[in-house]
């Protein structure tokens, strides 16, 4: 009989007691490697394979997808995890010298202006430093605009950088392959289209259920999850008395720049531990929750841009927006709640850059 070792093409066979390399028939691929047979362990060669290294070095860039979060909380398995063991398994099956440490985004952001580790890592291919990059997938790069993405493509060809997921390497200055990736991206930016549609529509649905959909909760509440499952929210016992005084003091015509420095001055403060302000004293007055109404898309954002990566944001409000009547316990009653907003209205209008300073 014979000890038989079945050798790949692309890679490398040593000898295990010498450390040298064992010629193979280039011919044949793959190749078969004999020991006499019947020969006591001690005489009997040993080999080991190595893969042959690929010329360059690698990045691997890990990153969460929206849909990676959702099963993270359902305790399914850590994403970055998971993939980084696939990943560094697979460069070292396939001889691909990975750069340490390696980029690991840890927010699911669809902008590139928020994904701090890609930013690091489109910093380094633009200098030369990496010959290719393994991702999980191509919609790892990126699911955003087709301006972002037009970049990334754009950035990875002029530096001749590979793009390696576990199943296909993509070479953007290939023909074939930059027209796959171009359309991939698309996919991956409609498929973003479509998830964020449908989060929006089920967002909607929950508020007109009355439930609460933010992540933080309005001064002088909590935010807790109903027996029902339904996201809720419930008087604060340490603020909510504030916010009742602020009504009060609104329907005695105060004005609200007292009423700002009366807090400050009683070392009162916002959530955030900052001095309160007339706007901030203003935006309690006008929001609907504390007379027991849910209201969404009252603050519109527009996202812009001068360079394609960076942006800023625009805020305005939204006089159309949605409000319906909550699940929640309201913290003054409608009456008080009308009577303090019309107080307001016929007072003169807030200076939202004027700051209250002790």
């Amino acid at each position: 009989m014979t000890d038989k070792l079945i050798c790949p093409s692309n890679f490398i066979v040593f000898d295990r007691q010498t450390h040298l390399s064992v010629k193979k028939d280039k011919q044949k691929a793959p190749q078969i490697l004999a020991d006499p047979a019947g020969l006591p362990p001690t005489r009997r060669q040993v080999y080991f394979i190595m893969p042959k290294l690929k010329e360059g070095l690698y990045a691997l860039y890990l990153r969460r997808s929206r849909a990676d979060v959702e099963q993270e909380a359902l305790g399914q398995y850590e994403t970055l995890a998971k993939h980084e063991e696939e990943l560094t398994a697979f460069a070292k099956r396939n001889g691909y010298v990975l750069d340490e440490p390696y980029y690991k985004e840890l927010v699911s952001g669809e902008r590139i202006s928020a994904r701090k580790e890609f930013q690091k890592l489109m910093h380094k291919v633009s200098q030369g430093v990496y010959r290719g990059i393994l991702v999980h997938d191509i919609s790892r790069l990126g699911r955003g605009s087709a301006m972002e993405y037009g970049w990334v493509l754009f950035t990875l060809t002029s530096n001749q950088v590979l793009i390696i997921t576990p199943t296909k390497v993509y070479d953007p200055s290939n023909e074939d392959d930059a027209r796959y990736l171009n359309m991939e991206m698309f996919i991956s930016n409609m498929e973003l289209g479509n998830i964020k549609h449908r989060l929006v529509s089920g967002t909607i649905n929950s508020v007109k259920r009355g439930c609460f959909v933010k992540p933080t909760p309005a001064f002088g509440y909590d935010r807790y999850r109903r027996s029902d499952r339904q996201w809720s929210l419930k008087p604060n016992d340490n603020e909510a008395p504030i916010v009742r005084m602020v009504f009060d003091c609104v329907i005695a015509m105060q004005s609200l720049g007292s009423i700002a420095t009366h807090l400050n001055e009683s070392g009162i403060r916002t959530r955030s531990g900052a001095y309160w302000q007339t706007s901030r004293i203003k935006s309690i007055i006008t929001n609907p929750v504390y007379k027991g109404y849910i209201r969404y898309g009252y603050y519109k954002h527009k996202l812009i841009s001068d360079d394609g990566i960076h942006t800023r944001t625009l805020w305005q409000t939204n006089d159309d927006c949605l409000i319906v009547k909550g699940l929640h316990e309201p913290i003054v009653s409608e009456e008080v709640w009308s009577m303090a907003n019309e107080a307001i209205s016929r007072s003169a209008p807030v200076n939202k850059d004027r700051t209250i300073k002790n």
